[in-house]
């Protein structure tokens, strides 16, 4: 299960590393790593990180069932995503913003082989604030306050709703 709480890009494979430790210092360092073998995954900086944080190596063996635990869950999110573009006729050039939205969405859903927890609960030992969800749903009509607008033109705009912003507060709090 992905643990992740936001994007870290990755352009090529070499940037591995890197996004490595832009997890660990985003949402602290997990207990174990598991590869497919992948030469970047086994390499020589990865397991220096490993070592640094004290990160189990865990490698999949080829030919054995099940051998890619995250596969499943990859099928899982795109099963979402798709759902949640088809429902509300959302444009198919938003696809990311539906895909980030569902991989949030997920972690914040409590997962039976976790012992009913969340990803997001396993990760931080706290239960995942859910209210944000339960206020809008996907590709609602909404309103927003325009930051630059004239005296003589409305201060707000509409738009879609494509998910929680989960580094910016509410106005009101």
């Amino acid at each position: 299960d992905s643990q992740l709480t936001r994007a870290f890009p990755m352009h090529s494979e070499h940037e591995m590393p890197g996004t490595l430790e832009d997890f660990i210092r985003g949402d602290g360092a997990p207990n174990g790593l598991r590869s497919d073998n992948a030469k970047v995954q086994i390499g020589k900086e990865v397991e220096q990180i490993l070592r640094l944080y004290i990160i189990a190596a865990d490698q999949s063996e080829p030919h054995h069932g099940n051998q890619n635990y995250a596969e499943r869950r990859i099928q899982e999110i795109k099963k979402l995503c798709n759902s949640i573009m088809d429902r509300p006729g959302t444009p198919h050039k938003d696809w990311l913003l539906a895909l980030l939205f569902s991989v949030y969405l997920l972690n914040h859903v409590a997962v039976a082989s976790l012992g009913n927890k969340t990803p997001l609960e396993m990760a931080h030992g706290q239960q995942a604030d859910t209210s944000a969800l339960l206020a809008h749903h996907w590709w609602e009509p909404v309103y927003y306050a325009k930051d630059n607008h004239f005296p003589s033109t409305s201060g707000e705009g509409t738009g879609r709703w494509v998910g929680v912003a989960e580094h910016q507060g509410d106005a009101l709090t």
